[in-house]
């Protein structure tokens, strides 16, 4: 019996000023999307969908406690711009890196969805690397409507908290669980 299908879920997150681009992929099944809705709408106020740039300090070790708690696997790709006109380079060359290492059994990616000349760049990128006969397949997604972005978006701002602001407890929480394997390879 072969296992379940597994897609890679990805989401960034930038900071000028350190010249960071951090781009995170979490690995799972898509049948655990209203799984991972329950678990992180639980953690923010009216049971709205969490943001990680938007939470307090307590919501954020809650929504860690609840992706550590999912039991899902993570990297997370960092790589420096010099400017901000070489945010997309910088982004090309994670989500290039991210296809390169793509763990067996995903064989499907879901970016989260931008601007159009964005998303086209990022099809571009990806259809590179994705092969003949093709290694997987992508698609952009609404977050809004994709649960599993969210724990993305909670893993890169962990990531993105200790490597741009020195706060480890994020990374830490995640990291220590024994539920969830996160890596974090830097450029």
């Amino acid at each position: 019996m072969t296992p379940p299908l597994r897609f890679g879920y990805i989401d960034e997150s930038i900071h000028d000023r350190q010249g960071l681009y951090l781009l995170a992929v979490v690995r799972a099944e898509p049948s655990r999307d209203d799984e991972a809705r329950g678990v992180l709408t639980a953690c923010v106020p009216n049971g709205r969908r969490p943001h990680w740039c938007k939470e307090s300090d307590a919501v954020r070790d809650a929504l860690v406690r609840a992706v550590a708690s999912l039991g899902v696997d993570a990297s997370v790709y960092a790589c420096r711009f010099g400017d901000l006109h070489r945010q997309e380079a910088a982004r090309a060359r994670a989500l290039s890196w991210a296809a390169l290492e793509l763990a067996p059994g995903v064989g499907h990616l879901v970016i989260d969805r931008r601007e159009d000349r964005q998303n086209q760049t990022d099809r571009k990128v990806l259809s590179a690397f994705a092969g003949r006969p093709l290694r997987f397949t992508f698609a952009h997604a609404s977050s809004s409507s994709t649960p599993l972005l969210w724990v993305a978006d909670i893993v890169v701002g962990a990531a993105a908290a200790q490597l741009a602001r020195g706060e480890e407890r994020y990374l830490k929480a995640l990291d220590g669980s024994g539920e969830l394997s996160c890596e974090l390879t830097a450029s």
